[in-house]
């Protein structure tokens, strides 16, 4: 952590109205943290970091003052900014002024595990080329782009956050596992886990999400032409009575996929949508081509998922909740296609856009893995739009593909992206649903540090997993513009019942959001394998619920 103080002129400088085009100057005086991991909670802790309605006291940030957002993609960010004076801890700190935070998205949670344990450097944003461009400030935030080059700016990372506990981080979902293959000594043990400090701060909650058309099938077949969730009803597109959104939009219209259905489609089991049974000998896609429905028909019946690299939490959530793994037994997700050089789906693999994958007329699901959650949101558009997008070539796919992914709830809120989340087992993925025990896809993300971790360095990690868990702090992020409150519900995060109070009721308060339920005990620390159950905080006798509603 750099401590280089600067006289006040030069800071007061560094922060004038108008930025350089190749960016601000790091001010010296600035305090640098490093947070690798978790691609679905980017979101969230970019609005922890940046949203000036997160409680006075529990900001990083000064947020009166400007906020410099440094991006190359949705894979690396960092944060410049001057440091909050509001909050006790981080104006306690009075070697520097500044703050500035790195955050990589690229491999997902298991960047934020195992380069922990080994103190490993790893990639991070060069907020310092000479080819950083400053945009327009909006809301208080200005954006900065930054190109990127593997290995020219490397760090340990202080501490990391993965959507699961990080002993998970085993064989398919070791970031080093490649193909069906991963050296078990790369695996996360117990005993490396113990050299860290390993903190859950938040529940969080994911979905199985639908490329537009997928979403619009669904609801023809799920949904008579004399309702108005019918993709042919002449009321599809009305407006909700006193809303925004349509009724194509709203919870009464969220079609549903079923655990086994999730589960062999993520599997590879399934090469055709037409395998996808809806009537006697006839499958999803001929239904649909039949009843010639232009809202809902792509070019192809052909299985696209979206699906992300090994060390992804998300994906390794999906394993937890849908597998049973790494809990008690092996499955082999299918790869990405990337050797068939006839004529296909030019897709990411990796870091760039491959060639070409295999051709559409194979039978087997199209696999498309992507670093991060951000890639995934393009890889579903794209494909919905048969456009180029940034990580998927999908031009070349007249019509579109129907693609099926996973991913975080706090996203596509505004419903900016051609994907729409679905319900599982008729349970929309709500926090009400997750508070009520009723949907079951949420496991409780954790932060993690080294045990050697100090000085200031240890004191802002400890302020930021505080601040990340607080309730206070989840009902402004929840409900924070595209990220968390969708046209069927509220969704997104829930403070642990380890750390706060939950409602004695078991009723979900948006104010406060705190879930009742925990992978932990008063007495066994976090596993995200172990079922759900009620938490109590202590031995003594008590009278808090679960609703039933």
């Amino acid at each position: 952590m750099k401590k280089i103080i600067l006289g006040a002129a030069v800071s007061a400088a560094m922060f004038s109205a108008a930025a350089n085009a190749s960016g601000p100057a790091i001010d010296p005086s600035t305090y640098i943290i490093h947070l690798s991991g978790s691609s679905a909670a980017s979101k969230f802790i970019d609005q922890l970091i940046t949203n000036a309605t997160v409680p006075a006291t529990s900001q990083l940030c000064d947020t009166t003052a400007p906020i410099y957002k440094f991006t190359n993609g949705s894979n690396y960010t960092a944060y410049y900014c001057k440091k909050s004076s509001t909050n006790t801890v981080m104006k306690a700190l009075t070697a520097n002024s500044y703050l500035l935070i790195h955050k990589r998205n690229a491999g997902g949670s298991g960047q934020g595990v195992t380069p922990v344990i080994n103190s490993t450097a790893i990639d991070f944003l060069n907020v310092n080329r000479s080819d950083c461009a400053t945009g327009s400030a909006s809301a208080g935030i200005t954006p900065v782009t930054c190109g990127f080059t593997a290995g020219e700016y490397t760090h340990v990372p202080d501490f990391g956050v993965s959507d699961v506990d990080p002993v998970q981080f085993t064989g398919a979902n070791n970031p080093a596992y490649v193909g069906t293959t991963a050296s078990a000594s790369s695996d996360v043990t117990q005993t490396q886990v113990n050299t860290l400090k390993v903190t859950p701060a938040a529940a969080q909650l994911f979905g199985v999400v639908a490329s537009l058309k997928l979403r619009n099938a669904l609801q023809y077949v799920q949904f008579t032409t004399g309702n108005v969730c019918n993709p042919t009803n002449a009321n599809y597109s009305t407006l909700v009575t006193g809303q925004t959104y349509t009724n194509a939009e709203s919870a009464a219209c969220q079609p549903s996929i079923s655990t086994a259905q999730a589960t062999s489609i993520f599997l590879g089991e399934f090469a055709s949508w037409d395998q996808l049974e809806v009537t006697a000998g006839k499958g999803l896609y001929t239904t649909i081509a039949n009843a010639a429905v232009s809202a809902a028909l792509p070019g192809s019946a052909r299985v696209h998922i979206c699906s992300r690299t090994p060390g992804s939490g998300t994906t390794a959530s999906f394993g937890i909740k849908f597998l049973n793994y790494p809990c008690g037994g092996a499955y082999s997700l299918p790869a990405a296609q990337t050797t068939d050089t006839t004529a296909g789906v030019p897709a990411y693999a990796g870091t760039t856009l491959s060639s070409v994958f295999a051709p559409e007329t194979t039978f087997a699901a199209q696999v498309h893995q992507m670093a991060s959650g951000g890639n995934l949101e393009d890889c579903l558009d794209s494909l919905d739009k048969a456009v180029n997008g940034t990580n998927v070539a999908a031009s070349t796919l007249t019509g579109g593909r129907w693609a099926i992914g996973v991913q975080g709830t706090d996203s596509n809120a505004a419903l900016g992206k051609n994907y729409r989340f679905l319900k599982v087992d008729g349970n929309a993925p709500t926090l009400a649903n997750a508070v009520n025990g009723k949907y079951k896809w949420w496991t409780e993300l954790t932060f993690q540090y080294k045990t050697t971790l100090s000085g200031d360095t240890l004191k802002i990690a400890n302020e930021f997993i505080k601040q990340a868990g607080n309730p206070a702090v989840m009902a402004v992020t929840n409900a924070a513009t595209n990220t968390a409150t969708h046209t069927w519900g509220n969704a997104g995060y829930l403070a642990v019942p380890q750390n706060w109070a939950p409602p004695a009721s078991g009723i979900l308060n948006v104010a406060s959001p705190v879930n009742t339920l925990s992978h932990g005990t008063l007495t066994k620390n976090t596993n995200n394998c172990r079922a759900p159950s009620f938490y109590k905080a202590s031995t003594a006798a008590s009278l808090n619920a679960i609703s039933l509603f």
